[in-house]
């Protein structure tokens, strides 16, 4: 862990690298069954970044940090104080990535919709108009930890293309459904993605997800928001969104997305606004890369 000195100044980009370093660190030690070291180092850092010279570091950010540190202080035991110190480095990590002077970073949150362009190349890579694409999704939704959502990717009639379909559901927990496909590709010559898809729920936002080789091995996810409406239309989203790195909800540091090595892509919904509760339906014709 780098120690603050009075000759460096900190930026937004030094505070997220110690509060990242930080997290990875304390996951360790809690691993081994040391939950006390894991809040110390955690709370050390606290008292580095806010002892250190910063320019141009969210005011939001360092008073959630500040707020969060005299919580774990107030804290009567261990469970206590890790879920104060958690919730003020989760916090304090998603305002800063939104504000770190990073345009690819701030994209993580834009919902992108368009219809093709004629300057544009797009070439299919999953077509779900063919019974074989369908197959190739599996499901993986709130189950896993104990929830009650359920979704799953069934093939439409009439040739129609696959539906992503199911209910969000908030019992026990829970409150996310997903469809994963295994894939093996080379998009670095490529500027996005691109899905062609409709809704009979318009109300609700989904979630395009994007795993290199990396991500299945650390458990990563890259995500981004995309709405459709109730006719068939493509929906471009540029590779810059896929910025943000996510384990189990929570923003994590790693490197970019390899896109020399995309593994696997997926489609999301989430609880969040309450219309994303309840029955949904994504029907899917053809997903992609586009270039142009």
């Amino acid at each position: 862990m780098v120690a603050a000195s009075p000759d460096t100044t900190w930026k937004a980009r030094d505070v997220l690298e110690r509060l990242g370093d930080a997290s990875s660190s304390g996951r360790v030690r809690a691993l081994a069954g040391d939950y006390a070291g894991r809040n110390d180092v955690m709370r050390r850092t606290l008292d580095d970044i806010l002892g250190a010279t910063l320019a141009r570091v969210d005011e939001d950010a360092l008073r959630t940090l500040r707020e969060g540190a005299a919580e774990a202080d107030r804290a009567s035991d261990d469970a206590e104080r890790w879920t104060a110190l958690r919730n003020a480095f989760d916090v304090a990590m998603r305002r800063l990535l939104a504000t770190a002077g990073d345009a690819d970073a701030a994209l993580a949150d834009v919902t992108y919709e368009s219809a093709p362009d004629a300057n544009e190349t797009w070439e299919v890579r999953l077509n779900l108009t063919e019974n074989d694409d369908v197959a190739k999704f599996r499901s993986l939704n709130d189950g896993v930890m104990g929830g009650m959502s359920d979704g799953f990717m069934a093939r439409r009639t009439g040739n129609d293309g696959g539906s992503f379909m199911g209910n969000v559901s908030l019992e026990r927990n829970g409150g996310f459904a997903s469809v994963r496909a295994m894939v093996d590709e080379n998009a670095g010559d490529f500027d996005g993605v691109y899905i062609e898809a409709k809704t009979s729920t318009p109300e609700k936002k989904f979630l395009f997800i994007l795993k290199d080789e990396d991500c299945l091995r650390e458990q990563i996810n890259f995500k981004v928001n995309f709405k459709v409406g109730s006719e068939y239309a493509r929906v471009k989203i540029p590779f810059a969104a896929f910025s943000r790195a996510e384990r189990m909800g929570r923003v994590c540091l790693r490197n970019p997305l390899a896109l020399t090595s995309l593994r696997e892509i997926g489609l999301m919904i989430l609880k969040g606004e309450p219309s994303q509760v309840g029955p949904f339906e994504l029907c899917v014709r053809e997903i992609g890369f586009y270039r142009g």
